[in-house]
């Protein structure tokens, strides 16, 4: 089942559950609050890619806005772009909301936490290294994940380099996880944090 954070956990704490995963866009700290044993995987992407990725799919969606405008705006920013991978992995469990929703700012402790939760799950992967992802869940989960789609792809082209300049400012906490990601998998990076072939 794919559910927000508040069904997700509703879910995970049921003792007759029948669920054999849960995923989603929902704090990490699900696991911890649901008690219990549970497998955790999680696949990073690049920030900068990540950001321009939500707001190309924003545009698309709001014709009549740019993406500077989008980015702009308060309540998008807060949902979709500050330091979201941080607060998906480092929200502590009392700081659980609403999954996306949740009110809490990205703080260091947060990402202190986080780097901690990519230590403990059972899989981390990279967007830019998906198939060796892929590869490591078929082997942790004894899995057969069949044909890989194409990736999202994200580019910096026909962007304003002082928006490109901002993500990165704005999502320091989510370049250090990311950095920490590259790390534990063993990745080399090149000077924009993105891992070298």
């Amino acid at each position: 089942i794919s559910v927000d954070a508040q069904a997700a956990l509703a879910e995970m704490k049921r003792a007759d559950s029948q669920a054999r995963m849960v995923s989603g866009h929902f704090p990490l700290s699900c696991v911890e609050e649901a008690g219990g044993h549970w497998h955790t995987f999680t696949l990073l992407r690049h920030p900068l890619d990540r950001v321009l990725s939500a707001l190309k799919r924003q545009s698309d969606r709001d014709s009549g806005e740019t993406m500077q405008s989008i980015y702009n705006n308060p309540l998008r920013f807060h949902l979709l772009f500050d330091n979201h991978m941080v607060k998906m992995l480092g929200v502590a469990p009392d700081e659980i909301d609403v999954g996306i929703f949740s009110p809490v700012r990205p703080e260091r402790r947060h990402l202190d936490r986080a780097m901690a939760a990519l230590q403990q799950c059972d899989v981390i992967g990279v967007q830019e290294d998906f198939d060796a992802f892929c590869q490591r869940l078929e082997c942790t989960f004894d899995w057969t994940l069949g044909e890989r789609l194409a990736v999202n792809r994200a580019s910096e082209h026909d962007v304003p380099d002082e928006l490109v300049e901002r993500i990165r400012a704005d999502n320091q906490l989510d370049l250090e996880l990311y950095a920490c990601a590259l790390q534990i998998l063993g990745l080399a990076a090149d000077e924009h944090g993105r891992p070298t072939a």
